[in-house]
């Protein structure tokens, strides 16, 4: 890392397939943290979590707002169907 300056604190919107991908290029640098994860159903996000060893330092949502509203995030990684991406981006 680079001295002095924190890891970026991303916040994940979606668990499927392409946010495993992301997610575990991730955990390959320490300049970025997963800090939050949303899913439509909260168990699916602490998975996702347990699942890339963030159990400890990530917190799951239940809805992709209350991530986004969260003040322990820096940046969103949308990985959420195309229809809704709108929607977050620009409420993000």
């Amino acid at each position: 890392m680079t001295a002095g300056v924190p890891p970026l604190r991303i916040g994940f919107v979606g668990t499927g397939y392409i946010a495993n991908v992301v997610a575990r290029a991730a955990g390959e640098t320490d300049r970025v943290h997963i800090a939050g994860v949303a899913s439509r159903n909260v168990a699916r996000a602490a998975s996702f979590c347990d699942s890339h060893a963030l159990a400890d330092t990530a917190r799951p949502f239940g809805n992709w707002r209350e991530l986004v509203a969260w003040e322990g995030i820096d940046a969103v990684y949308l990985a959420a169907p195309t229809v809704a991406r709108t929607e977050m981006a620009v409420v993000a």
